[in-house]
């Protein structure tokens, strides 16, 4: 009886991190499911705001929470005009212990948030209402058209 627990035990210690890690990498592909189907909504959103004009509003709830085992770290949505411009029109995620994931406004619209300088919204796990509306800033003489991106919640 000794030596068949043994071999169970062995068995088991030698099985169990690739157990663990198959529900690991489940977690993270449906929480990224999740996010993205959120996001898409956003996405969608804030295209309408933008191809509308200048003072289009919309108000979104987005929901960021993650269905399974693995958190997310935050979200940060656009840029800075001044620092970051190639990520204007980006959604970064961010889930705990993994690399950050892109997602793009295809076709791109540039978001960022006005109040405290232009920069991008940094979210975490919650419900958040967030006020889309069509903006032009002066940046470098240039105007520029993006979507302010405030948040209500």
């Amino acid at each position: 009886m000794p030596l068949k627990i043994l071999i169970v035990a062995v068995v088991l210690s030698s099985t169990l991190p690739y157990i663990a890690d198959a529900l690991r990498g489940y977690s993270e592909e449906s929480t990224l499911s999740y996010l993205e189907g959120e996001l898409n909504q956003f996405i969608t959103a804030a295209q309408t705001v933008y191809r509308v004009g200048v003072g289009s509003v919309r108000v979104v709830t987005l929901s960021v929470r993650s269905p399974g085992v693995v958190s997310v770290e935050r979200i940060a949505i656009g840029g800075d005009f001044e620092e970051e411009r190639k990520y204007l029109p980006v959604i970064r995620v961010k889930l705990v212990g993994e690399p950050e994931k892109f997602l793009v406004t295809e076709p791109n619209v540039p978001m960022t948030t006005s109040e405290g300088g232009f920069s991008p919204l940094n979210l975490q796990e919650g419900e958040w209402k967030i006020r889309l509306e069509h903006k032009v800033a002066v940046v470098r003489g240039v105007s520029m058209h993006y979507v302010d991106l405030t948040l209500l919640s």
